[in-house]
């Protein structure tokens, strides 16, 4: 039996303008007018909307940015310290940067309309 993989297909722009008036709408109703960025975040977070793999990934790519700078480019040194922040091992540390980044991107994540 062969595994299908499921590539998830960026989202149209329509869903996401709705997506945005409703989280927007339900942040009203908890906080009123003067929530946050940190309010809504953590809203997401709280929701499942941002899963936390997600959110792993992301601070470790943020890591990567900073620690490669640190460390002067050496690669081996910036991937321990990330791994050991994030309580990884190098490897599993190494595959989700360099297998997972793309996901980042905006072409990834926002479909384009075609003019």
């Amino acid at each position: 039996m062969s595994k299908r993989i499921l590539e998830l297909m960026p989202n149209r722009i329509e869903i996401i303008d709705e997506f945005l008036d409703l989280v927007r709408d339900q942040s009203i109703i908890r906080w009123g007018e003067d929530f946050t960025v940190k309010d809504l975040v953590y809203h997401l977070i709280e929701n499942g909307i941002i899963a936390p793999k997600s959110l792993r990934n992301y601070m470790m790519f943020r890591d990567f940015d900073i620690y490669i700078t640190k460390n002067e480019g050496n690669i081996g040194n910036t991937i321990m310290d990330v791994a050991i922040r994030h309580d990884l091992s190098e490897r599993q540390c190494r595959n989700i940067i360099y297998k997972q980044r793309y996901k980042t991107s905006k072409d990834y994540n926002i479909k384009r309309v075609k003019d």
